[in-house]
């Protein structure tokens, strides 16, 4: 399985519109959002997205499709959107947040996120300093 990872639209990440429904997890686009989809050949299997707010960088509606976790796509989901992230100039207070989910948090903390606070089923990082 070759994965690759692209930029997409809000529209294109409506295809999972029912996989982020049976999570429990809400899909909204919000202006200045920028997405990425990971796809295994021409079916969209995993999605995240960020977005510039006043307090730094917002990582947003990240999803991989159960029959493709553990293989890696989050991963590479992850990295792709800090590579991009790192190349938006002034990042405003240098600072990267998120409301995780328990099964994408030891990612987070893997590379360099902070454990501020649990907020219902959520888990709120943060990372200070983007280099």
């Amino acid at each position: 399985m070759e994965i690759v990872i692209k930029r997409i639209n809000y529209k294109t990440a409506l295809i999972l519109k029912n996989a982020y429904k049976a999570e429990g997890l809400k899909l909204r686009d919000f202006i200045g959002m920028s997405w990425l989809g990971a796809y295994d050949n021409t079916t969209l299997i995993g999605v995240v997205a960020y977005r510039r707010t006043k307090k730094g960088i917002v990582f947003k509606s990240d999803i991989v499709l159960k029959e493709y976790r553990g293989m890696g796509v989050y991963r590479k989901l992850f990295t792709e959107r800090l590579k991009r992230i790192k190349k938006i100039k002034g990042t405003g207070s240098k600072r990267m947040y998120a409301y995780c989910t328990q099964s994408s948090l030891s990612l987070f903390l893997e590379y360099g996120f902070v454990k501020k606070r649990t907020v219902r089923r959520y888990t709120y990082v943060e990372y200070n300093n983007i280099k």
